[in-house]
C-alpha cells in the first residue's frame, strides 16, 4: 500500500514538474501560410487638453478628443519564407470622430466595407486599396497605411516584452530611455525617476494551449514636452501608462488574446524665447486602447 500510494503520488508530480519547467516565449510565432485568417479589433480613444499663455499672444485653449474604432480581417494570399508577402485585409467596420474646440466633427465611416491589399515588393510594404477608392477620406487613407504597413501586428507591443523567455510570476525591466524614445520622438526623460517592469502571471493550460496574463506598468518622467522645440516641464510631466493582455502566450498554437491600454500624461512647461516673450503650457493628456485579435477558419 505503501509502495502504492509512493508511485500514484510520483505520477501526479511529473505533470506538475513539467508545468513549472515551462516558460514563455513572448517573440514566439506562427509559420506563415496561405489561407490564414485572423481577427483584429481596436479601439483608441485620446483627448487632449491644452492651455498656451504667452505675454504676445494672451491666452490660447486647445482641447481636442479623437476616437477610431475598427474590426479587420486578416487572410494571406503569398508567402516566401516565413515571411507574409501578400494579405487581403477586409474592413469589416471603421469609424473616425473627432471634437475640437467642443464641436463635434461628422463621423467618418468611409473605410466600412473595403478592402485593401497588402504587398512585399523590393523589400518594401505597399497598402491598396481595392477598386473605386471614391469617397475615401484622407483619415482613412492615413489610418490603413499607419496601420496596416507593418509587418507584424505585434511589433508595437513586443517592446514592452521581456527580450527572453520567462517563467510563471516572473518580472522584467524596461529600458524607459529607449521606450520614451519610441513613444515620444527621442524626447528626454529623467531616468533616475522613471520605472518600467512587467510581470506574467495566472499561467494555466487550456485545450493544449498556455494562457496567462502579463502586466506592465511604467512611470517616465520627462524632461521637455514631447514635439517642442524644446520646453521644459517645470512641473508634471509623468508619462503613467498600464497594459494589460489576457489570453494566449502561444501565438503559434492560438492568437487569442486582448489588451488593454491606459496612459495619462499631465504638467505645466514654461519657456522664454530669444524676443524675451514667456510662454506657459498647461497639458492634460489621456489615452485608451483596447485590442483584441483571433483566429478564423480558412476558407
Amino acid at each position: 500500500m505503501v509502495r502504492l500510494v509512493f508511485v500514484v503520488a510520483l505520477g501526479l508530480a511529473v505533470p506538475a514538474l513539467a508545468q513549472d519547467a515551462w516558460k514563455w516565449d513572448p517573440h514566439g510565432r506562427r509559420a506563415a501560410a496561405v489561407g490564414d485568417r485572423f481577427f483584429q479589433v481596436e479601439e483608441m480613444s485620446q483627448e487632449i487638453k491644452s492651455k498656451t499663455t504667452s505675454t504676445k499672444n494672451g491666452v490660447q485653449d486647445e482641447d481636442e478628443v479623437a476616437e477610431i474604432k475598427f474590426r479587420i480581417v486578416h487572410e494571406v494570399l503569398a508567402v516566401e519564407g516565413t515571411e507574409v508577402t501578400k494579405e487581403r485585409v477586409s474592413i469589416e467596420r471603421w469609424s473616425y470622430a473627432s471634437k475640437r474646440g467642443g464641436k463635434l466633427e461628422e463621423e467618418d465611416k468611409s473605410a466600412t466595407g473595403r478592402a485593401v491589399i497588402v504587398e512585399v515588393k523590393d523589400g518594401a510594404r505597399t497598402v491598396t486599396f481595392e477598386g473605386d477608392t471614391t469617397g475615401l477620406t484622407e483619415h482613412a487613407k492615413k489610418w490603413a497605411k499607419d496601420t496596416l504597413s507593418r509587418a507584424d501586428q505585434m511589433d508595437q507591443v513586443d517592446k514592452l516584452f521581456p527580450k527572453g523567455p520567462v517563467k510563471p510570476d516572473e518580472e522584467w525591466t524596461i529600458d524607459p530611455t529607449a521606450l520614451a524614445s519610441e513613444m515620444f520622438e527621442k524626447a528626454k526623460i529623467d531616468a533616475e525617476k522613471s520605472k518600467c517592469t512587467g510581470k506574467l502571471t495566472q499561467v494555466k493550460e487550456e485545450d493544449g494551449v498556455h494562457t496567462g496574463e502579463v502586466a506592465i506598468k511604467t512611470a517616465i518622467q520627462l524632461k521637455q514636452v514631447p514635439g517642442t522645440d524644446p520646453i521644459d516641464w517645470k512641473e508634471g510631466g509623468l508619462v503613467d501608462m498600464s497594459v494589460n493582455m489576457k489570453g494566449s502566450l502561444e501565438l503559434e498554437k492560438s492568437r487569442d488574446r486582448s489588451f488593454q491600454l491606459d496612459l495619462k500624461l499631465k504638467g505645466r512647461a514654461e519657456q522664454e524665447d530669444k524676443k524675451k516673450d514667456k510662454v506657459s503650457v498647461e497639458m492634460e493628456m489621456s489615452m485608451k486602447v483596447s485590442f483584441k485579435m483571433g483566429d478564423m477558419p480558412k476558407k
